[in-house]
């Protein structure tokens, strides 16, 4: 996968890649909603550091999926991008793609 920053930073920018199911359900087995299924939407499976940009351009990045989740295009899943300052600072920019 490739992607492109626009600008200059003025200091590095970190890219995260998130992985995403687009649904899930979950039983719950205790507590007050004991018995019943849940649906959630957006489900994070996994979440790593793949890249940090230092100035402009376009830069290759290896996504790895985890074990079991298919990469099969339309499958129910997104990838997330998103490009954080250093130390958990400001998102300064996200996309999104359905594989």
């Amino acid at each position: 996968m490739k992607f492109a920053f626009a600008g200059s930073p003025s200091k590095p920018l970190e890219i995260f890649a998130v992985l995403a199911d687009d649904t899930d359900r979950s039983n719950v087995l205790r507590g007050e909603n004991s018995g019943r299924q849940l649906q959630h939407v957006s489900v994070a499976r996994s979440m790593t550091r793949v890249a940090t940009v230092r100035d402009g351009g376009e830069q290759a990045v290896h996504v790895s999926f985890p074990e079991g989740l298919s990469a099969i295009t339309g499958a129910g899943h997104h990838l997330i991008l998103f490009a954080q300052e250093p130390h958990q600072g400001a998102i300064v920019g996200a996309t999104t793609t359905p594989f």
